[in-house]
């Protein structure tokens, strides 16, 4: 519900909650990069969103873009273009 109404520092909080649970739950990773990512916690959020892409490529469309604009936040430009680049080769 927090995360649905953007509300993304407070969804972190149970989030983090959540994955101490249940550590194996792609959606809570998912969900902890994404929140991760829209809080400017840009290490953390690439942390959780490489790790989901490790464990199962296309989980959500969308990882491969929001990892790249986490890397792009951070300045890492050419892991941002690589990782866009695998999503064509692996697509």
């Amino acid at each position: 519900m927090l995360f649905r109404e953007r509300n993304y520092a407070e969804a972190l909080r149970y989030l983090q909650e959540a994955v101490k649970f249940d550590s194996s739950s792609l959606e809570i990773h998912y969900l902890l990069g994404v929140s991760n990512l829209w809080v400017g916690k840009y290490d953390l959020a690439i942390k959780e969103l490489s790790n989901l892409l490790d464990k199962q490529a296309f989980y959500h469309k969308n990882v491969f873009l929001l990892l790249s604009i986490a890397y792009k936040k951070v300045n890492r430009i050419a892991d941002g273009i690589k990782t866009v680049h695998k999503e064509f080769i692996l697509s």
